[in-house]
């Protein structure tokens, strides 16, 4: 048996290079970044600073890390990705407003979460999308809301939709993608839904999916 010794250098660079270059790496092709010992996988489509195939380095700060860079937070817990803007955690959280049915006839009845910000005393909130849910006893015509709120009582609106069913044991579903995020003086999320016409009582629920910002 013959034994070939053999010792591969793989494509490297600083941190700031790979960014400026940008690269489109073939299939299969490793990247090193010399500065933060980062590695990404080349897939033959994707460049640089989009590209998510990393090998997920241990780190306990962003120091030295860039845009398109995902690392593992072991001081939080996390796993978290730089999009060029902000680090992001690449897990999905979800946050839930449930009523009890709502009877016909009210103008408003709402549900509130106190949120410190920063959240957790170290998080931004990222809201990736707003699921709202309400199912019917009759026809009706409802509205449903989610908004954030200051210390001061100064309500923003978050997502909203309006719901109109034509008849009972009906369900309707919206979606909100991408809404604003709670601002930074924010303390409390609360969903609200009101009644503009018909006489169906409710079952309401509101779903917020959220990441946490850094």
């Amino acid at each position: 048996m013959v034994t070939l010794n053999r010792q591969m250098h793989q494509r490297r660079d600083t941190a700031i290079n790979w960014q400026n270059e940008d690269p489109t790496m073939p299939v299969g092709e490793i990247g090193f970044v010399t500065d933060t010992q980062q590695v990404r996988i080349g897939d033959g489509a994707t460049n640089w600073i989009t590209s998510t195939n990393d090998i997920c380095p241990e780190v306990s700060s962003f120091a030295g890390y860039g845009p398109g860079s995902r690392v593992f937070r072991t001081d939080l817990g996390l796993e978290f990705r730089n999009n060029g803007m902000a680090w992001y955690s690449t897990a999905v959280f979800q946050m839930q407003f449930s009523y009890r049915r709502a009877n016909s006839g009210y103008t408003s009845t709402g549900g509130q979460i106190y949120m410190p910000i920063p959240f957790l005393g170290v998080y931004d909130m990222i809201i990736d999308s707003v699921d709202f849910a309400m199912l019917w006893s009759a026809t009706a015509n409802w509205t449903i809301s989610l908004s954030s709120a200051t210390s001061a009582n100064i309500y923003t609106t978050i997502a909203s939709t309006n719901f109109t069913t034509g008849g009972a044991n009906t369900v309707n579903t919206s979606r909100i993608i991408n809404p604003p995020n709670p601002g930074a003086t924010a303390v409390i999320l609360r969903s609200q839904v009101d009644e503009i016409s018909g006489f169906a009582n409710v079952e309401p629920s509101v779903i917020v999916n959220y990441r946490l910002g850094v």
